[in-house]
């Protein structure tokens, strides 16, 4: 077994044997996700674009009564480059998102409980061509989810669609990048 499914398994068994998340106050939330981040948008006329990229990501949350958490979160989506714009020694560009948002979630009487988010933050792009120089820039987010609350636990599965909006100014490109992102995950609550 790697790290990762034993880092799963572990909150899995430190969720079971804690008291239920449902009606909690104030609490600090550390969450893990992953998901597929589709370009909606082109970087020129000519179709230049990135492709869809696999996404992985993680953070961690202040959940500051049963309503709102105010989320810390970092990504990275790796795309390759489509167009005749640029001639690339390497394809592709890798993307390290690191964004704050609220999250206003809706609880329900139910395990289930729907929210939205928006949020503000960077973008770092590094093209794989090492000729080529990293840039960033500010990126804004929206989105709505749900999650579920594992019974007697303080741990919950989500899942969200996110909008990311940034500013894709360099290598002869402006144009506002516009990406759609479905991510599900699990989250773990230690209240205080």
């Amino acid at each position: 077994m790697n790290g990762t499914q034993c880092f799963v398994v572990g909150l899995l068994l430190a969720g079971a044997a804690t008291e239920p998340v449902v009606g909690q106050g104030r609490a600090l939330v550390l969450l893990t996700y992953g998901g597929y981040q589709i370009p909606a948008a082109s970087l020129s006329d000519q179709k230049d674009a990135l492709g869809p990229a696999w996404t992985a990501g993680g953070g961690l949350g202040l959940q500051l009564n049963s309503n709102l958490v105010l989320r810390g979160l970092v990504s990275l989506a790796k795309s390759d480059y489509e167009g005749p714009g640029l001639i690339l020694v390497e394809q592709g560009f890798r993307r390290i998102f690191a964004t704050l948002d609220l999250q206003v979630g809706l609880p329900t009487s139910s395990s289930w409980a729907p929210y939205v988010f928006a949020g503000a933050g960077w973008i770092r792009v590094s093209p794989a061509d090492m000729t080529l120089q990293d840039f960033g820039n500010l990126v804004t987010r929206f989105g709505a989810g749900t999650n579920y609350v594992i019974d007697n636990t303080f741990l919950t599965v989500f899942a969200e669609v996110g909008n990311t909006l940034y500013r894709f100014n360099e290598l002869g490109f402006n144009s506002y990048q516009y990406d759609v992102q479905i991510s599900g995950g699990i989250a773990y609550a230690f209240p205080f």
